[in-house]
């Protein structure tokens, strides 16, 4: 039982410092990069909002990637004190790794790749609207079938003199109740 508990402890910690580092963080840097670019050339603003185009980028698919690393590598010793440092290479100033990744890995598989992806991407969009459209269409008619029993089910308890669950047996409650389904 203790181990789980020092096996589960490292995990969080690295969770809550990933979160930390890795989102927070980098999110008022690029709020204060915003901020800046109104005062600075074109050129700067737009070295400074690529540089955190690509942190996103290469963030994006470590978060993506991570599941997957932590199911088959967790074992390995000072495996979560490695990933917080990985998202600080990723976004610090002198290190530039973000930088270094996208280069080196993210852009030149993505640009190998795009085309395939788009067309995936394309064909998914269509399976997903065509779907939205079915079930959109299914849920639609199901609420007015719905919405039909429900005033039918009203005009027949004012009809039976306002006493809902009232039959032909009177309101003492012999009958079947048939309320909307």
């Amino acid at each position: 039982f203790f181990q789980r508990i020092v096996m589960v402890l490292p995990s969080l910690v690295a969770r809550l410092l990933i979160t930390l580092l890795g989102v927070v963080y980098p999110s008022y840097e690029c709020f204060k990069s915003i901020a800046k670019i109104e005062g600075a050339s074109s050129q700067q603003s737009a070295d400074v909002l690529k540089r955190w185009c690509m942190f996103w980028i290469v963030f994006g698919c470590f978060v993506a990637l991570e599941p997957v690393a932590d199911s088959l590598i967790f074992w390995l010793p000072l495996y979560y004190e490695v990933k917080v440092a990985f998202v600080v290479y990723l976004w610090h100033p002198r290190t530039q790794g973000a930088t270094f990744v996208y280069d080196s890995f993210i852009q030149p598989t993505l640009l190998h790749y795009e085309y395939e992806i788009d067309q995936k991407l394309d064909a998914l969009t269509s399976k997903g609207q065509q779907l939205f459209q079915n079930y959109s269409a299914y849920g639609i008619k199901w609420a007015q079938r719905r919405a039909v029993d429900l005033f039918s089910y009203i005009q027949q308890s004012q009809q039976a003199g306002g006493r809902v669950g009232a039959n032909a047996q009177g309101a003492a409650g012999g009958g079947n109740y048939s309320a909307p389904q």
